[in-house]
């Protein structure tokens, strides 16, 4: 009993030795712009009404991205969308990108997208973004969580601006 009751002394003040030696982490949200994306899509083909929703799928044939580490072009892709009863669209975005210097990289992000209240004319479009790649190059991209805010192109496309999360 004593040995037991010593025991989660001991316990109890490692703990607290070690928690006072981690620092206190910092719940501000940091980022840092990655690249921006410009995607040219397909028509829409749609699936037709399922258990959870109006399925259709939208392709992505082609385009560009920039940033300050990477830049290249889109090589194809797909965005399995499901939209809802109402109005909001959830995304599900699949990316094959090519860097300048010839490295694959795979995107993949989910979001959503809806018509703004009150205006005709434009969109909220937000998606989460994970990374795929063997290059060592990129290697810290497959290690990242990132951000993309998107628009709607006049007469067809998408432009993203995505984010790092810090």
């Amino acid at each position: 009993m004593k040995a037991t009751k010593c025991l989660r002394v001991i316990i109890v003040l490692t703990c607290l030795c070690l928690t006072s030696q981690v620092k206190a982490q910092d719940l501000e949200l940091k980022y840092e712009f990655l690249f921006e994306a410009d995607l040219n899509i397909g028509k829409q083909q749609v699936v037709g009404k399922t258990l959870e929703g109006k399925r259709a799928t939208v392709p992505i044939i082609g385009k560009t991205f920039s940033g300050p580490q990477l830049k290249g072009k889109i090589l194809s892709g797909a965005d399995w969308l499901l939209k809802y009863d109402s109005g909001t669209t959830k995304l599900d975005i699949r990316i094959l990108m090519e860097t300048d210097d010839g490295a694959l990289i795979y995107w993949k992000s989910k979001g959503f997208t809806r018509k703004n209240e009150g205006d005709d004319d434009t969109y909220y479009l937000r998606t989460v973004l994970f990374f795929e790649t063997g290059s060592k190059k990129y290697q810290w991209l497959n290690d990242i969580v990132s951000v993309g805010v998107g628009k709607y192109k006049m007469g067809g496309g998408v432009q993203f601006r995505i984010y790092q999360i810090k």
